[in-house]
């Protein structure tokens, strides 16, 4: 059992957001029972001489991709407000948060990484285990979003997705900020037009590519497949009416009737496995072929899975001739 804060450490702790600077606790605690705090779950260490009060944070604002695991739960479980406000803490000034910080505030955070982003704030580390601090030539005015300073969505979003290591990723980000926010392919090409970091060029040509009915991370990293792949360009988010109701594919080509879907890290058993296998032969029974792809197809078996896509559409078209 965890031994509770004293009283006015938890009332100093709830004024700042659940943010405590190691100075502040070292007045009630004692360096061992500190730690044993830490080792108990009763306070989570952010950085140096940085903590927080797991049950007075903010709860992370990007709850849609939690399934797909992060490098540093414990930090991720914090809320951006919380990180921010414990960054403010310890520098000793407001903050501006910036890349993933800001993606998570404006609601479209699916690059995971647990690190807190903020605007670089004269004479400290670039970086110093979980605060990272960012130099940008920023093209658009900052925002406010829950009350904390951001970077523009649209600069947040091409700067994120510019910055990962494949283009299937990168299409993740894109996809998510226009599906979870309100920004679009058409002011996204605007500003990537005008920008000139490393990356920008693959932007421009993703951005057009741009789908808002891509509903997770592997669903816009499958279409990416598809896409470079060259196929013909897949719907999303495709409405089915089968005899026992009506089902969703997550993308595919009407007209064949062929359909994929991407199945995530979760494992399906019982009710959710019933169901799943009843979605699947209610499909079938409308006509429609139906693939299952994997994280590990898309990123270690792709020629296959390309080959297996390329075989249900030329099946449909040899049917049709």
């Amino acid at each position: 059992m965890i031994k509770p804060l004293p009283p006015a450490l938890w009332t100093l702790a709830r004024e700042q957001s659940g943010a405590l600077l190691g100075s502040q606790i070292a007045d009630h605690l004692g360096e061992r029972r500190l730690l044993s705090l830490v080792r108990e779950g009763g306070l989570n260490r952010l950085w140096y001489n940085t903590f927080v009060v797991p049950e007075l944070s903010s709860p992370t604002v990007a709850p849609l991709f939690e399934a797909h695991g992060f490098r540093n739960a414990e930090q991720h479980r914090i809320g951006a407000g919380t990180r921010l406000a414990a960054a403010a803490l310890s520098l000793r000034r407001p903050v501006v948060a910036c890349l993933d910080t800001a993606a998570e505030l404006h609601g479209f955070d699916v690059a995971r990484d647990p690190d807190t982003h903020i605007l670089a704030v004269q004479d400290w580390p670039s970086h110093r285990h979980g605060l990272v601090h960012h130099r940008p030539e920023l093209l658009r005015p900052l925002q406010r979003v829950a009350g904390q300073a951001v970077t523009d969505l649209t600069e947040t979003a091409l700067r994120i997705a510019a910055r990962q290591p494949h283009p299937a990723k990168s299409l993740a980000v894109l996809d998510a900020a226009v599906r979870h926010t309100g920004a679009t392919s058409a002011d996204l090409l605007l500003l990537a037009a005008r920008m000139s970091i490393r990356g920008v060029r693959l932007m421009r040509r993703l951005v057009p590519l741009t789908d808002p009915g891509a509903a997770s991370p592997g669903e816009s990293w499958l279409r990416w497949v598809c896409l470079d792949a060259g196929f013909p360009t897949p719907t999303t988010q495709i409405p089915v009416r089968t005899p026992v109701g009506e089902f969703w594919v997550d993308l595919g080509w009407p007209e064949q009737k062929v359909g994929c879907e991407y199945d995530g890290v979760e494992f399906h058993t019982g009710a959710a496995l019933t169901r799943d296998r009843q979605r699947y032969n209610a499909l079938a029974g409308a006509g429609w072929l139906m693939l299952g792809v994997t994280g590990h197809m898309v990123w270690n078996e792709r020629p296959r899975l390309v080959e297996d896509i390329a075989r249900f559409l030329d099946l449909r078209r040899s049917a049709s001739a």
